[in-house]
């Protein structure tokens, strides 16, 4: 018999003893990662492991003996297995090294503290533009073979401790790592596991961001948590090494460094004097060898200065060094008195680029930068300025993208706060209008960088100077200047006064911003009620969404266009570059389950919990076609190659086959035994793959509606299914947590991919066949490598289940809709979190205490009613006869019985004595939210989701009156103190008073919603469905109500 390894014997015994890695993990004092790494024989348990191990299993000294001698023939064999596991590398934006000159003695002295010294923190210190980014680079490049995590992070962009560190987490634990303490030193403690368990290198670049001008080594405001990051990167005990390239020393580090210490930090002198002469080789520069000894010494052989400096040279002197220095009011000593030089030495043009490339704070294209000005040039124009930056040395570009170097881009965004800051004051207009301060349709990371590097400062600099009131009246006499200008002032001036005032919290009711440009305005959290909007030019603007639960999200062929379905039966249409609305489509009367685009991109499908299919014209947003044959929520829909036929799946166990020209419906696949909860055709559309919760995926063929084969392995429900581009390969998600690629051919399972902690709702595989996206009830989204199973990225941000993911057809996005009420897009290249669009939600709870507070009852959706002691917490009593969820229950006045309102839509009360139901009360034609009785125990009122109140008579149990006037669902009753006067609050968001003896409504009271009575009248930059949903939330267009009149 084959001796079983250690790895192999660990994982037998923790099977036996019915535990996964996680559960086995919460009895020792080790990570489920760990104790995966040493079962699948990656490493050895560490020491005392097995002591633990046995004592934690209650295991026997004979089993104990027998791990100790598969442990010590394993000690004996370790050769075998790998020292150095693959290589993780994530080079974030380390810059190309390529063309790197000298540094000889800095890289051996860096090299050997960390190959041979081990320190595990390095501070490579220096002036701005000194090279410490590039040695950094070059130092990383050269000993990477040495470390099996190798992590580049700028902090630039200076970004929140929480959000590096989870970044941090994510790429060191592969992605394992989900959920993460709530303390940021408990967040820290799991970083420092991961730098003691594997030995991992993290760049941390840039770090004066986080620091505080003018304070040698503390930190900005809100940033002294990565004070204590440092302090315990530099103490703990880990095999790691973290480098920190900075302008200054955080102070933690002078308190630990020292010459055999592991924290040391390393000055970084200028280039010498040949180095120097190398890195200017290009500029075609003359001079003596004396010229060229003071012109190095001079700039302190500052890489960036010397580079600037050499393109004036080239420029204003002919190239000839020893020209330039006998010219002495032109000699500079600090970077940015060079940089103030060539600053001033810009056309217009080239200044305004200079101020963008500092906004967008990220690589961007000419085309973005041609979409930023306000004034109209030519293509030629831009490339011949971006052309002359780059041969100053003042802008960087890589492909075909441009971006600022750091030390310009600190000095761009300096002279870009301090000019805001003197136009206000002053009242002039020039940098207010023609650039903006923050990007309401940039990327979510991106715009709350602005808002703290532009933003914030400007903000800060205007209140340190003057009164909140004289402020606010300089601004509104400012505006009225801009409003008076003939012919009227296009730009961004609107804009970014909304934007500081949001940012300074202000009030912003009744203001009036008519007759203005208002570009790029971030209002998707901000109340505009009464404000004047009249005239106003509002392109390019972010808005508050009106849509409810997100349950399904598709893109369009084009990959510009993302569709989402909500819980309130909607279907909207969204640009996906800035999440401008287009259509609103309506037609469902519950929630929209599932949403596709046909091939062609001409048609929209749509599957409803109402029963029915839709198809939709995507063009004009009108309904062609609605499918009916289905007895139960429709899941999923999905077209077939050709785009000739529709199939959908249903909670009626049935998968069924649609003519789209027609609607006629072509066939009925059954033989599932659960609902059918995800369908998808193959691509040549020969055959159909269909998932259900019975725990199968069923193939189908398609031509006579025969199952080809039952695909069993899963151990829960399957909620997603999706094809491989060559057919061979099926992508199943479960319940069950997993993930299951399975060979079509003979239905064996090929792979089976574990990392979510929760159920998998939805797969959906890359474009390019390369990598498959899971969304989970685990809040994450998961990138799978599909031809070794690795997970490549989790994306964190969801704060509830994921329903549903899609994949742009271009391969750089993907959407995920939740529970938590949000869609959010995602960057595929960086992982990051585009754009969030935000709705609202209902939470349904039931709990009453009894009149004399001795009793509780609780309703749950498991379809019965509990009766709990409240003294003791003892359950007295179970209530059962409701066949749904029990939304509402009330005690009567004497708590001799309770009444029940149900998703059966019926109401029931209860003898509490006996628990006996005595009544049955049937009307409602949907399910029951909300019951409330009189005073006197006569009556009972009830509110349904199909928009009706009754009143009920409880001694007969006969309906005495129907309350009608709601436009939706009806989620509370209530009577006042003598059961006079009724009030019932509604998802149409009104309450409506009610006189109980009459019926009649007495008043409807709403609440304001964030646009209320905002005026819109001839508003420009605007689609008619964004109109629309402004006019949901609130806004009037008084023009149409005069049409009306």
């Amino acid at each position: 018999m084959t001796q079983l390894t250690i790895g192999e014997l660990l994982r037998r015994h923790r099977l036996d003893a019915l535990l996964t890695q996680k559960g086995l993990a919460d009895l020792l004092p080790y990570d489920h990662t760990t104790i995966s790494r040493i079962e699948r024989n990656e490493r050895l348990p560490p020491e005392g492991y097995l002591d633990h191990f046995a004592e934690a299993l209650h295991l026997t000294e004979a089993q104990l003996q027998e791990m100790m001698a598969a442990f010590h023939g394993s000690d004996s064999e370790q050769t075998d297995y790998p020292t150095i596991p693959t290589r993780h590398e994530d080079w974030g934006e380390a810059p190309d090294v390529s063309a790197f000159y000298g540094r000889y003695d800095d890289l051996v002295t860096l090299s050997q503290w960390l190959a041979d010294d081990n320190c595990r923190l390095v501070v490579l210190l220096g002036m701005g533009g000194i090279g410490k980014t590039a040695l950094a680079t070059k130092l990383v490049r050269q000993t990477a073979d040495k470390f099996v995590y190798v992590m580049w992070r700028s902090l630039r962009n200076a970004p929140p401790l929480r959000e590096l560190l989870t970044e941090c987490i994510q790429f060191l634990s592969d992605q394992q790592e989900i959920d993460l303490p709530e303390r940021t030193d408990k967040v820290i403690t799991r970083l420092i596991h991961y730098l003691a368990t594997q030995r991992c290198l993290l760049i941390l670049d840039n770090a004066e961001a986080i620091l505080q001008e003018g304070h040698a080594g503390h930190y900005r405001p809100g940033y002294e948590d990565y004070g204590q990051l440092i302090q315990r990167l530099g103490e703990s005990q880990h095999t790691s090494c973290v480098i920190i390239t900075s302008r200054e020393k955080p102070r933690e580090v002078g308190q630990m460094e020292g010459e055999d210490a592991p924290v040391r930090s390393h000055p970084l002198s200028g280039l010498q004097i040949e180095e120097g002469r190398q890195i200017l080789a290009g500029k075609r520069l003359t001079g003596s060898n004396d010229a060229w000894e003071t012109l190095v010494q001079h700039y302190s052989g500052n890489p960036l200065a010397l580079n600037i400096v050499a393109e004036m040279i080239r420029e204003v002197y002919d190239g000839n060094i020893d020209y330039f220095l006998t010219d002495e009011a032109i000699i500079f000593g600090r970077i940015g008195d060079v940089l103030d030089e060539q600053f001033t030495r810009l056309s217009a043009l080239e200044q305004s680029l200079m101020y963008w490339l500092a906004i967008e704070r990220e690589p961007v294209s000419r085309e973005m930068l041609l979409d930023d000005l306000v004034e109209s040039i030519s293509r030629r124009e831009l490339m011949l300025a971006l052309r002359s930056l780059r041969r100053r040395s003042l802008v960087e570009q890589s492909g075909a993208v441009f971006t600022l170097q750091n030390v310009v881009m600190e000095y761009m965004t300096d002279q870009l706060v301090t000019k805001i800051c003197e136009e206000i004051w002053d009242g002039k207009i020039g940098l207010l209008n023609s650039h903006v301060l923050i990007m309401a349709t940039a990327k979510e990371y991106l715009r709350e960088s602005q808002e703290r590097l532009i933003l914030q400062p400007i903000a800060d600099h205007l209140l340190a100077y003057s009164q909140q009131k004289i402020l606010q009246k300089r601004i509104k006499i400012f505006m009225d200047i801009v409003r008076a200008k003939n012919p009227p002032l296009r730009g961004y001036f609107g804009g970014n006064i909304i934007n500081l005032l949001r940012h300074l919290n202000w009030d912003l009711s009744n203001y009036n911003f008519s007759q203005l440009a208002i570009w790029q305005a971030y209002l998707s959290d901000v109340s505009l009620q009464d404000v004047d909007f009249t005239g106003v030019d509002i392109a390019k603007s972010a808005f508050a969404k009106s849509f409810d639960i997100v349950f399904s999200v598709a893109f369009h062929p084009d990959g510009k266009i993302l569709a989402v379905g909500t819980s309130d039966g909607q279907i909207f249409q969204r640009q996906v570059s800035d999440g401008r609305l287009f259509f609103n489509y309506k037609g469902h009367i519950d929630p929209v389950s599932s949403i596709v685009f046909s091939h062609d991109g001409r048609t929209l499908a749509s599957g409803s919990r109402d029963q029915t299919v839709k198809l939709w014209n995507v063009n004009n947003g009108q309904c062609l076609n609605t499918l009916q044959g289905h007895t139960n929520a429709v899941w999923s829909v999905a077209f077939s190659p050709d785009g000739h036929f529709l199939a959908s799946s249903s909670d009626d166990h049935t998968v069924k086959l649609w003519n789209v020209s027609n609607g006629q419906c072509l066939n009925t696949f059954q033989g599932h035994t659960n609902g059918v909860n995800s369908i998808a055709f193959n691509p040549d559309g020969r055959f159909l793959a269909s998932g259900s919760d019975d725990q199968t995926v069923k193939l189908w063929d398609l031509n006579n509606g025969h199952c080809l084969n039952t695909l069993q392995g899963h151990i829960n429900g399957v909620l997603s299914v999706t094809f491989n581009v060559d057919d061979h390969i099926l992508i199943s998600g479960s319940c069950d947590k997993t993930i299951k690629l399975w060979n079509v051919n003979n239905g064996h399972c090929l792979n089976t991919l574990h990392g979510h902690a929760n159920w998998v709702r939805s797969v959906v595989l890359s474009p390019n066949n390369r990598f498959l996206a899971s969304g989970s009830d685990d809040k994450t989204v998961k990138l799978w490598d599909l031809n070794n199973g690795h997970c490549l990225n989790t994306l964190h941000g969801h704060t509830n289940a994921i329903r549903s993911v899609a994949l742009s057809l271009n391969g750089r996005f993907l959407a995920s809709g939740s529970d938590d009420q949000t869609i959010k897009l995602w960057d595929l290249n960086n992982g990051h979190c585009l754009n969030t669009l935000k709705e609202h939600t209902n939470v349904i709870r039931s709990v009453a205490f009894s009149p004399d507070s001795h009793f509780l009852a609780s309703g749950s959706h498991d379809k019965i009613i509990k009766i709990w002691n409240v003294n003791n917490g003892q359950c007295v009593s179970t209530l059962r006869g409701h066949t749904n969820g029990v939304n509402s229950i009330a005690f009567n006045p004497d708590g001799r019985f309770l009444a029940s309102g149900s998703d059966d839509q019926t109401i029931k009360l209860w003898d509490l004595n006996n628990g006996h139901c005595l009544n049955t009360l049937q009307g409602h034609i949907d399910g029951i939210w909300s019951v409330a009785i009189g005073i006197k125990g006569r009556f009972l009122v009830s509110g349904s989701r199909d928009k009706m109140i009754k009143l009920w008579d409880i001694r007969t149990g006969k309906c005495l009156n129907t309350l009608q006037g709601h436009t939706n669902a009806i989620r509370s009753v209530t009577l006042n103190t003598n059961s006079r006067i009724l009030a019932s609050g509604s998802q149409d968001q009104t309450i409506k008073l009610w006189n109980i003896q009459t019926g009649e409504c007495l008043k409807t009271l709403r609440p304001d919603r964030p646009y209320e009575r905002m005026n819109i009248t001839g508003v420009t930059g605007l689609t008619e469905a964004q109109k629309a949903s402004l006019k949901a939330l609130g806004a009037v267009d008084y023009s149409e109500i005069t049409h009306e009149t």
